[in-house]
């Protein structure tokens, strides 16, 4: 890793208050995760997609076009992603079920998700595209028709000037959704993330190793890691957190600041949160603040990213970054006694970062 990045490393290491704030971000992350407002809004995301594969199923004619449609979707959404948006690979009966809003955070979100990339993507700009034909069927499951179609525009104005493609279906359709609309939170992210180099040469990615090269690589599982099984296999690290493979550079100005205030900052700005969010708006959820306790309760268990940066990016439209305190103002519409009470006091209580 950049010796920048461990240089910052063991000085948090040495700093009570920063340490103090990431065991707290931890406990906050798991009672966001069972949070009443997240997990309702969670179930809306996930409820939205289910209408539309329910209706692009309808729309398909006889009953067995229909049934083979509706298991070719379930097939897509069934594809393994890589984190912080992974989730374990099940079988088609608990996907059904998380489509309906049944089961944890995580499982509920991260195959909403698996729809947007998989299904939305494909029907919007994939190789067998009918835009048309999605906006109609989005419009019947209660989604934002305006947003996406703006969301597509987009798509393709970004891969015209980028690759000159001008016409679906585009080259990469799933890159070309999901890195637009391009603004702030996506260049910060760019600009604040390094690429460590200590993964192993075989995989850019630790998910496809066992877990005891991992843990003699110097790996250690968090808490969430330990209960979850890897689609690949017992052995194998059961997902990838985002710290395995990048991490703050520490030039950055946004950095440099955090570090001056003790604010724990682990991979860069989280552009995961930016887009859980623009995809709770394109579902019609209109409901921002309990979006944003969704991802923050969807991404802080996994450690990937810490509550400052899941902040920035899911504020990034909204709010000025110099205006992202690390205080109690990060959770808007929380019963701050009810934290207090699971989680212990906010670290960042009396200060003025």
């Amino acid at each position: 890793m950049d010796s920048r990045v461990r240089a910052r490393a063991a000085a948090a290491a040495d700093d009570p208050l920063l340490a103090r704030r990431g065991e707290y971000e931890d406990r906050l992350g798991h009672y966001l995760s069972m949070h009443p407002r997240a997990m309702a809004v969670s179930r809306a995301m996930a409820a939205a997609c289910g209408r539309y594969l329910r209706e692009k199923s309808r729309r398909s004619g006889s009953a067995a076009a229909a049934r083979r449609t509706q298991y070719a979707q379930l097939v897509k959404v069934m594809k393994p992603i890589l984190l912080p948006f992974a989730g374990r690979l099940r079988n088609v009966g608990e996907w059904m079920r998380a489509l309906d809003g049944e089961g944890n955070i995580r499982e509920v979100l991260g195959t909403a998700w698996l729809f947007y990339r998989n299904v939305l993507a494909e029907d919007l700009v994939g190789p067998a595209a009918l835009p048309d034909q999605a906006l109609d069927i989005a419009a019947a499951a209660g989604f934002d028709v305006a947003l996406l179609g703006q969301w597509t525009a987009n798509a393709v104005a970004h891969a015209q000037a980028e690759r000159g493609v001008s016409a679906l279906p585009l080259l990469d359709s799933k890159m070309d959704l999901f890195r637009m609309p391009w603004h702030r939170a996506n260049r910060l992210h760019q600009e604040t993330c390094v690429i460590a180099s200590w993964p192993p040469p075989t995989s850019r990615f630790w998910s496809q190793q066992t877990r005891a090269e991992f843990v003699r690589h110097g790996g250690v599982f968090s808490e969430p890691e330990k209960t979850y099984s890897s689609p690949a296999g017992k052995d194998k690290v059961p997902w990838l957190d985002a710290r395995r493979y990048c991490g703050p550079d520490a030039s950055h100005a946004l950095v440099t600041d955090a570090a001056r205030r003790r604010i724990p900052m682990r991979t860069g700005v989280s552009r995961a949160s930016m887009q859980l969010m623009y995809c709770g708006r394109l579902a019609n959820i209109g409901d921002e603040v309990s979006l944003r306790l969704a991802v923050m309760g969807y991404l802080l268990p996994v450690r990937a990213h810490s509550l400052y940066e899941i902040a920035i990016g899911s504020s990034a439209e909204s709010v000025a970054l110099e205006d992202i305190r690390y205080d109690a103002a990060l959770l808007d519409g929380v019963d701050l006694g009810s934290v207090a009470a699971h989680c212990g006091d906010f670290p960042a209580q009396g200060e003025t970062g």
